[in-house]
């Protein structure tokens, strides 16, 4: 239980990127399956969604209000879309 506990827990920091997030909720999803608790995309993809920081509120908001939630891989695929586009469009300070 500590393992699902810490998996729903998990949230972006703000020095994290989409995919260090998201490598950190598959690392305890298969943590989980290591001691055979199966966490399911259906479960899985809310988890990570609400995990999501505060600039990302409104991308999160666009992809709850889909008629159906996209798989994890393909969740994985729209945030590493977005956070590219937004690099696009205004560069992070470190980078200027």
């Amino acid at each position: 239980m500590l393992l699902k506990n810490k998996l729903t827990a998990t949230h972006m920091s703000d020095t994290d990127t989409v995919a260090s997030y998201l490598i950190k909720i598959i690392e305890l999803r298969d943590q989980c399956a290591a001691i055979g608790m199966k966490v399911e995309d259906e479960e899985l993809v809310p988890i990570a969604l609400n995990g999501f920081s505060t600039p990302w509120e409104s991308f999160v908001q666009y992809v709850f209000a889909r008629e159906k939630l996209p798989t994890f891989e393909n969740l994985w695929d729209d945030f590493v879309q977005e956070e590219t586009r937004r690099e696009i469009v205004a560069p992070r300070v470190d980078e200027i």
